[in-house]
C-alpha cells in the first residue's frame, strides 16, 4: 500500500506555525554542476527556522525532488550550517531525510560530507533535542544519520532506512531482499528499536512531531526549577486511582495519575515490558518509567532495559526529572534473554539509573525482590526519594521461593506463603532498612509526587554530567 508523498515545501508548511518558516541558503549550488542535471537551487536539501507553537525551531528537509535530495559537499555544508546555529541559539533540531544517499559525481569528497554531517550531530548531542523524521529513502552512509537523533519518526510503507543495500546483500550472501523487509517503519520499531514513532501518513508523523515538541525544553540549560502547585492538582485524579480496578496495568496507572491526554509514550512497541513517556505535572514535563505486563509476565528484558536506559539518558541531559512506577516479576529468564544480551543492556539501566543528576523518585506500586528491587531505580542506585504502596510486595527474597522451599513443613501451601509474605515480602521491611522512605496508600500517589518534585527542585550535583547511549 503505497503512502501519499508530499512535496518538501508542503512538509514543512505543515510543521511549522503558519507564516513563521524562514529560509536560509535558498541560492546553493552544488559545487559540482552537470548540465543534464535540471533543477538544481539549494542543492538537494532546504535550511531554515520558524516556530512551532511559538517556540523556535531549526530545520533541514532533504527535497528528493531536486538531485534526488542526494547528499554533496554543498549540501552537506548547508546542513552543518543550520544545526550550529541551532545549538547556538539553544534551539531544537528537525530533520526530514529523505535522500538517494552520496553524490557519486563529487568524487572522494562526499567522503567528507557524510563526516561533517556525523560530527555536526555529534556536537549538538546532549545540549539541544534532535528529532529525525524519515519520509522516505534513507540508505547507505545515510542510515547513520537517524541514530545520531534523539528521537526518530516514520512512516509505514514510506521510510527506508538500511545500512546496506539489497544489491551488496544479494552479492555477499545470495540474499534476495526487499527494501521494505529489510528496513521498514514495522522492522525498526518491533525489531531493532530505531523509530520511536511510527505513523500511517505523512501527516500524522508530523503532527505527532509537534506534539513531542510540547513536551521538550529548548536546550540542556533550561532549569527545570519549576513549583508544582499543590492547589490546581486533580484531586478526582487521586480519587479515582484509589478506585482504579486494575492498578497493575502500567498505561492504566499512568493515564490515571497523570491524565490520558498529558501522555506522550516513547517507543511503545519496542521492549514492551517497560512504559517509558513524557508526562505533565502541573503543567511540567518529567520522564515516567513504569513496568508493564506483556505476553505472560512483568519482566524485564533485554530490549525493555534499552529503552529505559536511552529515555534515562536524554531526561537527564535535558533537566527532566523521572519518576519511576515498580512493579515487576524480575527478569526474563530464557537462553534467548541472554543472547539478545540482557546482561549488558540491565548492567547499562543501571548506570543511567546511578549518573543521571535530575529529580528522581520512585514509586512500588506491586512486587519487587531481589536484583529487579534494586535495577529499578532504587536507592541504592541514585533514587531521591522512594515510596511504596502499603499493599506492595517488596524484599530480597521471593515470598513463593521461601515458601517452596518449606514444603516439607507441615503447612498449607497458603499457609507458607503468608508466613513468608509476613517475614520477607511487606514494604515495612525495606522501610525499616531506609531503601523506602514512606509508605502511601495509591490515591496519595499524586501529592506524593508533587511534593517530592517541590523539595527537589533546587536538587545540585557535585558530579560532572555525562551524556552517553
Amino acid at each position: 500500500m503505497k503512502v501519499n508523498r508530499l512535496a518538501v515545501r508542503d512538509r514543512i508548511n505543515m510543521l511549522f506555525d503558519q507564516g513563521t518558516f524562514n529560509e536560509i541558503g535558498a541560492s546553493v549550488l552544488p559545487r559540482k554542476i552537470n548540465t543534464d542535471w535540471g533543477k538544481i537551487d539549494g542543492d538537494g536539501v532546504i535550511t531554515g527556522y520558524g516556530t512551532i507553537d511559538g517556540r523556535l525551531i531549526y530545520i533541514y528537509a532533504q527535497d528528493s525532488g531536486v538531485l534526488s535530495g542526494s547528499i554533496g559537499m554543498k549540501h552537506a555544508e548547508k546542513i552543518c550550517n543550520i544545526i550550529k546555529m541551532a545549538v547556538q541559539s539553544g534551539s531544537p533540531l528537525v530533520s526530514i531525510l529523505d535522500t538517494s544517499g552520496a553524490r557519486v559525481d563529487e568524487g572522494a569528497e562526499i567522503l567528507n560530507a557524510y563526516g561533517m554531517i556525523y560530527n555536526a550531530h555529534q556536537e549538538a548531542t546532549g545540549h539541544i533535542p534532535q528529532i529525525s523524521a524519515v519520509l522516505g529513502s534513507c540508505v547507505g552512509g545515510a542510515a547513520l544519520l537517524p541514530p545520531m537523533h534523539d528521537f526518530v519518526f516514520a512512516v509505514r510503507n514510506l521510510t527506508e532506512m538500511h545500512l546496506s543495500l539489497p544489491l551488496d546483500i544479494a552479492r555477499c550472501s545470495g540474499e534476495q531482499v526487499d527494501p521494505q523487509m529489510l528496513g521498514s517503519a514495522d522492522i525498526h520499531q518491533q525489531t531493532t528499536g530505531l523509530a520511536h514513532y511510527v505513523d500511517v501518513t505523512e501527516e500524522d508523523c508530523l503532527a505527532r512531531v509537534r506534539y513531542l515538541l510540547s513536551f521538550l525544553p529548548p536546550n540542556n540549560l533550561d532549569e527545570a526549577n519549576h513549583i508544582y502547585d499543590l492547589e490546581n492538582y486533580s484531586k478526582e485524579m487521586n480519587l479515582a486511582l484509589a478506585m482504579e480496578e486494575n492498578l497493575q496495568d502500567g498505561r492504566g496507572l499512568i493515564n490515571t495519575i497523570f491524565g490520558e491526554e498529558d501522555f506522550c509514550e516513547y517507543n511503545e512497541n519496542f521492549g514492551k515490558g517497560i512504559i517509558t513517556g513524557f508526562a505533565r505535572v502541573v503543567g511540567e514535563t518529567i520522564g515516567v518509567i513504569v513496568n508493564q505486563k506483556y505476553e505472560d509476565g512483568i519482566y524485564i528484558t533485554s530490549s525493555s532495559a534499552q529503552k529505559a536506559k536511552m529515555f534515562i539518558n536524554f531526561c537527564d541531559a535535558f533537566n527532566i526529572p523521572l519518576v519511576t512506577l515498580v512493579n515487576t516479576d524480575g527478569f526474563k529468564h530464557s537462553s534467548e534473554e541472554e543472547y539478545a544480551g540482557i546482561t549488558k543492556n540491565v548492567a547499562d539501566m543501571v548506570f543511567a539509573y546511578s549518573k543521571a543528576q535530575v529529580p528522581k523518585i520512585t514509586i512500588y506500586t506491586g512486587e519487587a525482590y531481589g536484583t529487579p528491587f534494586v535495577v529499578m531505580g532504587s536507592k541504592s542506585i541514585g533514587a531521591d526519594i522512594s515510596f511504596a504502596w502499603e499493599n506492595a510486595r517488596l524484599g530480597h527474597l521471593n515470598p513463593e521461593a521461601v515458601a517452596y522451599f518449606k514444603k516439607d513443613s507441615g503447612q498449607k501451601w497458603e499457609e507458607r506463603v503468608e508466613e513468608a509474605y509476613d517475614m520477607y515480602g511487606s514494604p515495612k521491611g525495606v522501610a525499616a532498612v531506609g531503601l523506602v522512605d514512606a509508605i502511601i496508600a495509591p490515591e496519595e500517589t499524586l501529592i506524593a509526587v508533587i511534593n517530592g518534585l517541590n523539595i527537589l527542585k533546587g536538587k545540585r550535583s557535585v558530579k560532572t554530567k555525562v551524556r552517553g547511549n
